[in-house]
């Protein structure tokens, strides 16, 4: 049993399947795993979905980016948490929210909520080279997926906290994701709220004549059922008067 804790412990999260496929018996298998769930070795997370715990800590050794990543073959880390990944994050969420077209219900371990967000799109994902059993949407798409749905992102405040501290975009790549969403409404919101960020992010002139030229000729709320709103004609959105208190660049004149 040793031997075979050592193996599950270089694989970190494994199935019932697996804990087969390494023992080559299905009674040695469930064996191990009901004296590892005992021993408090091996712990739970949800259905058919197992890791280790540290013996000096009696923790698990799966980081949430890990377990949200293991849920679904096609699962990935996305919007806030994304952002929390790649160092952008203001705040520290008790929550992770997982990208999956595969269904499953949400469920929380060790404190941490893993919440499913729907997948339509597969492109922007990225598996880290200093981990490979995480995947993430890479750095512009989470831009825009948190531009999409504001309050995955963890709400206005925290998005533009998120955004503020991203040095660098790659331009090409933000612009061909946004291509593929082709939604007026995101074309609106991340042209205006980029704008506030071109010279940080190093965007160009060209990003933003896209972003115009595809906006459509509706008029959007950047956050919806705000009541106090002052209109943006450039961008033919209704920012919320709330807003303007998280820019510090001089306020309207500079929107």
């Amino acid at each position: 049993m040793p031997n075979y804790l050592r193996k599950l412990h270089e694989l970190r999260l494994f199935s019932y399947q697996d804990i087969i496929e390494l023992t080559g018996n299905r009674s040695t298998a469930s064996s191990l795993l009901s004296a590892g769930i005992r021993k408090k070795t091996i712990c739970r997370i949800k259905n058919n979905l197992y890791t280790v715990t540290n013996l000096s800590t009696g923790l698990s050794v799966a980081n949430k980016y890990e377990i949200a990543s293991a849920i679904a073959e096609d699962a990935c880390v996305a919007y806030h948490s994304a952002m929390e990944y790649h160092g952008f994050g203001n705040q520290v969420f008790n929550d992770v929210n997982v990208m999956s077209k595969t269904a499953f219900r949400s469920f929380e371990f060790d404190g941490i909520s893993y919440i499913r967000r729907g997948n339509s799109k597969v492109f922007g994902i990225v598996t880290p080279n200093m981990n490979s059993q995480i995947r993430v949407t890479d750095v512009e798409r989470t831009i825009l997926d948190c531009i999409d749905r504001i309050n995955y992102a963890g709400g206005i405040e925290e998005l533009m906290n998120n955004l503020n501290a991203i040095p660098y975009v790659n331009e090409f790549f933000l612009t061909s994701y946004i291509q593929s969403y082709a939604k007026p409404a995101l074309y609106q919101k991340t042209g205006f709220l980029l704008s506030l960020f071109k010279n940080q992010m190093h965007l160009s002139s060209a990003f933003f004549r896209l972003c115009k030229k595809n906006i459509g000729k509706s008029t959007r709320y950047l956050i919806e059922k705000e009541a106090r709103t002052e209109y943006n004609s450039e961008w033919k959105l209704c920012i919320p008067y709330s807003f303007y208190s998280l820019i510090d660049t001089g306020g309207r004149n500079n929107v």
